[in-house]
């Protein structure tokens, strides 16, 4: 397949031949990650040049990482939202500012709609700063 992750290298590195005098670096694109992409998967290249791209036959969309979840919240359907901190990202500051743009969508929200946070793991950190102050 085409989605694999490759490691990528040098052309030209040790162990080389004696003469040899160039290294080359070899950067590879890794993982397919937008529909675009996945729809210029090559599914056959014929004998005349043309080729046929996976766009070509297929409707191709980015669905769910998995689908055996059922989000639930408080007995009742719910959509689940996780949010990953990023390296070096400010987990507190980060947190603050999801709560500000969740509080302004949910102006939008149609007048049954509601949203919660189910769990805030920076909650413990903030806790424990205030109680050492």
């Amino acid at each position: 397949m085409e989605n694999n992750v490759n490691p990528a290298g040098q052309i030209g590195g040790e162990p080389i031949p004696h003469g040899q005098e160039f290294t080359y670096t070899v950067l590879t694109q890794g993982r397919l990650t937008t529909a675009d992409e996945f729809g210029e998967i090559i599914l056959r290249a014929n004998q005349d040049g043309s080729i046929v791209r996976l766009k070509d036959v297929a409707r191709i969309e980015l669905g769910a990482q998995t689908y055996n979840l059922i989000g639930r919240y408080n007995g009742r359907p719910a959509t689940i939202l996780a949010l990953y901190q990023l390296p070096g990202s400010n987990a507190v500051e980060t947190a603050k500012n999801v709560r500000a743009r969740m509080a302004q969508l949910a102006l939008r929200f149609p007048q049954d709609m509601a949203y919660a946070v189910a769990l805030d793991t920076t909650k413990a950190v903030t806790v424990a700063s205030t109680r050492s102050s």
